[in-house]
């Protein structure tokens, strides 16, 4: 059966239930990866998978489902759990499905794996990677391409496709050198393509230079307050506290977001712009419809250090008044800066440059504390040595009012484009 016939199929049982409003979403997935740990490909496999997510409303109780598999042989059932789900909730006006709209076809191409050039670009990454850097160790290595099909059908007469292919690779490496051994590292990145070598995504040539310098890191011994500059591959441990926590569907709702009321009021520094674009050419993954079913469009979240709109499902925004944006976060863009890089650093009397952080979920106010990983000390305005065993503490609304500087430079993951940032009045401690 076809998705969109496994769509209606369950739309229809639903109704026949006595649904006021169904949807139904099939999602099919191929996924094919090969592992190189060791340089050679070690394990090709591929998966399929087809997801159904049925949404209906009986007398405004939302019931919700998530299957794996087709409708065949199982639909009854199905049915029985859908109002199972529907009968314990409560009754909420605010609960809606995506309305009707004419047919808008956005979807990216996907032309399907190519074996033959990912083994290549294995196999040329690895040489390449060893020969520059002969003490690298791979603990986890995998290149990936996976295509995803979505088939969205509602009883407004809704009826919307999306389809995307996109290439992953996913590393975690350390590095021996002079019999020390450097704390590991990890790099995750996408692309559209294998046009390029794979030591050109993101920042990882530069991820794999460091993890070679790591190996001579030592411990600071004092405490100081002083400045951060986090890496691109650092920021989204920060700023998912913002976007995740704060602008979100949960906080929001409850008010117990610290940004609740301050929509078009400043949070950060002025220099600081944030968009979600998930339709963007320049990123590797995105996405066209969002999880409520509407056609996904670019948003402007922070505008000049100004706080422009949340992140909010069409549920969220019936049930606060806020305005429904259509998007679904991710696919995050920060403009860049006017300082380069070096000048970031150079204006830095007393930090670190922070790559990877490690610590717990900050609390309701932001407040956070954890270990700088693969990180270095700067000291007037100079990078000196890697450290280790360092802790970094602070609050991240107010890192990002203090934030004395964004990097002209920025690096595309595939998931996102991010500068470096550099913030003030962050406690570090040595060992």
């Amino acid at each position: 059966m076809s998705k969109a016939g496994i769509a209606m199929e369950y739309l229809t049982a639903a109704q026949l239930k006595g649904a006021q409003k169904a949807q139904c979403l099939v999602v099919e997935t191929e996924k094919h990866i090969m592992n190189f740990e060791t340089g050679s490909v070690s394990m090709f496999r591929t998966s399929r998978d087809l997801d159904v997510r049925v949404t209906a409303l009986f007398d405004g109780r939302r019931g919700d489902i998530s299957l794996n598999g087709s409708a065949a042989g199982g639909l009854d059932a199905a049915m029985a759990e859908l109002e199972a789900s529907a009968a314990s909730a409560e009754a909420d006006p605010a609960w809606d499905i995506a309305p009707f709209r004419p047919p808008e076809q956005r979807e990216r191409a996907v032309p399907g794996p190519a074996p033959e050039t990912m083994h290549a670009r294995i196999k040329e990454f690895y040489t390449e990677a060893k020969r520059l850097y002969p003490g690298l160790n791979f603990l986890l290595a995998w290149l990936s391409f996976t295509s995803e099909i979505k088939c969205l059908r509602n009883s407004n007469g809704l009826a919307a496709e999306s389809a995307c292919g996109v290439y992953e690779l996913a590393l975690v490496f350390c590095t021996k050198a002079a019999g020390k051994t450097s704390t590991f590292n990890h790099f995750v990145g996408s692309s559209k393509d294998l046009g390029r070598p794979l030591l050109d995504w993101g920042g990882l040539d530069r991820l794999l230079r460091e993890s070679g310098e790591h190996a001579a890191a030592r411990s600071l011994s004092e405490k100081f307050v002083g400045e951060i500059v986090v890496s691109p591959e650092c920021l989204w441990d920060f700023f998912r506290y913002i976007f995740n926590d704060c602008l979100k569907d949960g906080r929001v709702i409850s008010g117990t977001s610290i940004y609740r009321d301050k929509l078009d009021c400043p949070i950060a520094h002025r220099e600081l712009s944030v968009r979600s674009l998930p339709s963007s050419p320049e990123l590797a993954t995105g996405y066209s419809l969002t999880k409520d079913g509407f056609m996904a469009r670019d948003l402007t979240l922070i505008e000049n250090g100004v706080l422009k709109s949340f992140i909010l499902s069409s549920y969220a925004a019936g049930k606060t008044g806020l305005p429904y944006v259509s998007n679904d976060g991710e696919c995050y863009v920060i403009e860049p800066g006017r300082k380069s890089f070096s000048e970031l650093i150079r204006n830095v009397e007393r930090g670190l440059l922070v790559t990877r952080f490690s610590g717990a979920e900050p609390n309701e106010k932001g407040d956070f504390s954890g270990i700088a990983k693969n990180s270095f000390y700067i000291e007037g305005g100079k990078i000196l040595f890697p450290v280790s065993e360092t802790m970094i503490s602070g609050n991240i609304p107010r890192m990002l009012q203090e934030i004395s500087g964004i990097s002209k430079e920025r690096v595309n993951s595939g998931y996102s484009i991010y500068p470096w940032i550099a913030c003030a009045g962050i406690t570090v401690s040595g060992k």
